[in-house]
């Protein structure tokens, strides 16, 4: 294909592909957020489907914080961005100081005026070459398209991603169970970056698992059976690392049907078949660990029980 399109063709198709990519994002954040309609009301996630926090987790708000500490975590998160933007760096006593050559940088080349703006600048540009941004997408349109009438898929929070490397949930409609945490990677298994994921949610199965601060559960009143959006920690979280290599990336996002509303076509069923067995690979790998936490491999139950159902609802959906 590459070679019959000319490669300047070929990659203008791509990036229309990915444009096309967003704007299915949005499409399952609408929809997230009107299967939660009736059980809260206001918007639980953004147009990238990630969980919101401004607006939402103060106790004015009706949320489960104190005002301090959310402003608190986005100051974190406002820190960890400019981190990542490089225009701070830290010096030698863990203090962050501007880096005026990378900031002049922003402002001339992208026009740059805010701090803001710089951030939002400098993740464009790290986004035009690195495929993980465009996995993250693949893979929220790919699950949520297969099991958005059950579960949904869910980016985290930032401070959940920074802080408890936790990229993403999937949380049942029905009992609002987090049925587990995943961080994505663009790397196959043995890769640099895939075997650093894993070594980082194999030591958090010792412990605890992780932990997810703004979070969502959805609580059932005894008596009336009415349910509820609550907001707030969610803790003991099954994390597991979701990836594909560089070959299936290009294929699903190739391939894949980008009409709104549209079933899944072979490409995508074939990559959420690929998914789902690696993370019945890493369950097991994770059960055969004797230092495993007894609360994860508790959780670790209920997670195969998610992964047989939603298997069964895939194969009864779409064959």
């Amino acid at each position: 294909m590459k070679e019959s399109l000319g490669i300047k063709n070929y990659y203008n198709i791509i990036e229309q592909k990915k444009e096309n990519l967003g704007s299915l994002v949005s499409y399952y954040a609408r929809k997230i957020n009107n299967n939660f309609s009736s059980l809260y009301d206001k918007e639980i996630v953004a147009d990238d489907a990630s969980i919101k926090t401004r607006g939402l987790f103060t106790g004015k708000e009706g949320g489960p914080y104190k005002k301090e500490y959310v402003k608190k975590d986005d100051q974190y998160v406002k820190e960890k961005e400019e981190f990542f933007a490089e225009i701070i760096e830290y010096d030698k006593d863990n203090n962050a100081v501007d880096v005026p050559k990378r900031i002049k940088y922003l402002k001339e080349t992208y026009g740059a005026k805010s701090r803001e703006e710089m951030v939002a600048a400098a993740k464009r540009e790290e986004q035009e070459d690195n495929p993980g941004f465009t996995l993250e997408k693949l893979l929220l349109v790919n699950l949520n398209r297969i099991l958005g009438d059950k579960y949904a898929v869910i980016k985290s929070a930032a401070y959940d991603d920074y802080a408890n490397d936790v990229d993403y949930l999937i949380v049942n409609y029905e009992t609002g169970v987090v049925a587990c945490g995943f961080d994505a990677v663009s790397d196959a298994k043995g890769g640099e970056t895939y075997e650093k994921k894993m070594k980082i949610i194999q030591r958090k199965a010792k412990h605890e698992g992780s932990k997810i601060k703004y979070g969502l559960s959805i609580d059932t009143e005894a008596e009336s059976g009415s349910k509820r959006v609550t907001l707030g920690k969610v803790e003991h979280v099954p994390t597991f690392c979701l990836s594909l290599s560089l070959g299936e990336i290009k294929n699903l996002l190739g391939n894949m049907n980008y009409q709104e509303g549209a079933e899944p076509n072979d490409t995508e069923l074939k990559t959420f078949d690929i998914l789902f067995q690696k993370l019945e690979d890493q369950a097991v790998d994770f059960k055969n660990n004797k230092k495993l936490n007894p609360i994860v491999r508790e959780k670790l139950e209920g997670f195969d029980d998610f992964v047989s159902e939603a298997k069964d609802f895939r194969t009864e959906r779409f064959g």
